[in-house]
């Protein structure tokens, strides 16, 4: 099954998942929310039903799973049904792109990236969250049964991977930070992000356009 169709597939029960790992998924939002500025114009590509979005002062999204726009995206002032590879903004509209958690579920990653690009004023920047495949705290994350079918067909990446994509479609001045450290089932406070990459299973890379 193609991953885009795999997330559709299970977006309500990947949305419960919110609230049964919660610690987990606020970790998350920490991390992007240290990154963004209320003051800046961002977008979320893949809103996730407005969980980061909701929390990080984001006003605009883009979503093209239908299943996932009706599970609770109240309170954004706006949003769109926009495919990753066609967004319907022009060219230099954003100040900064937040791709949550999505990747894993795109089928064109090449082109999701160059259309973020694409979208972003001059010195511009994208963050790109994900769960970090070649981390032994990303593989026990995956092979967690709450997480398990949601991500059994989808793409893992690394985060050289991650970064070599972003480099290739033309970022720059790379920056990575991780968070969600140790065995998921034993975590039980938000955790804060630190730099670097190889012990957090979740990973988020901020470049430049």
């Amino acid at each position: 099954m193609p991953a885009s169709q795999l997330f559709r597939k299970n977006a309500k029960s990947h949305l419960e998942n919110f609230e049964i790992r919660r610690n987990i998924y606020k970790s998350q939002i920490n991390a992007f929310r240290s990154m963004v500025s209320e003051e800046l114009i961002g977008i979320e590509i893949g809103v996730s039903a407005g969980r980061i979005i909701r929390n990080a002062c984001l006003e605009v999204g883009a979503e093209p799973c239908t299943e996932m726009r009706t599970l609770g995206l109240e309170g954004i002032r706006e949003d769109y049904v926009g495919c990753a590879t066609t967004l319907p903004f022009w060219n230099g509209t954003f100040d900064y792109a937040v791709i949550p958690a999505t990747i894993s579920f795109v089928d064109e990653i090449e082109s999701v990236f160059a259309e973020s690009h694409r979208i972003l004023k001059d010195e511009g920047e994208i963050m790109v969250g994900f769960i970090d495949a070649n981390t032994e705290a990303g593989t026990n994350y995956l092979m967690n049964r709450f997480n398990r079918d949601f991500y059994l067909d989808a793409f893992l990446y690394s985060s050289d991977q991650v970064i070599e994509l972003l480099e290739k479609t033309g970022f720059k001045s790379v920056e990575v930070y991780q968070t969600v450290f140790g065995n998921v089932e034993e975590i039980s406070d938000v955790q804060e992000p630190q730099e670097g990459y190889g012990d957090g299973a979740f990973v988020i890379i901020k470049a430049k356009k």
